[in-house]
């Protein structure tokens, strides 16, 4: 998982050197006010944000992974706890 220097939880994602992505589909490009989180080594979106509201979209399935990485935990906890 490579994180975009312009996000707000880049620190986090940068704790995530590999996540269990689990699809065939992604996207290419993202709306108005939606930056690129993080992104796969092939270049796939793998994580969004928006740049004024307090929206996180992931491509990849935390719930899969038994037990929760820490890191997972991290990053959920720093979305809900910030404004």
């Amino acid at each position: 998982l490579i994180a975009s220097k312009n996000s707000k939880y880049r620190e986090n994602l940068l704790e995530l050197d590999n996540v269990n992505s689990y699809h065939n589909y992604a996207i290419d490009k993202v709306g108005n006010n939606l930056i690129v989180s993080a992104f796969s080594d092939d270049k796939s979106i793998e994580a969004i944000e928006h740049t004024k509201s307090k929206i996180f979209g992931q491509m990849w399935h935390s719930e899969r992974q038994e037990p929760f990485k820490k890191e997972e935990l991290s990053l959920i906890k720093v979305f809900f706890n910030n404004d």
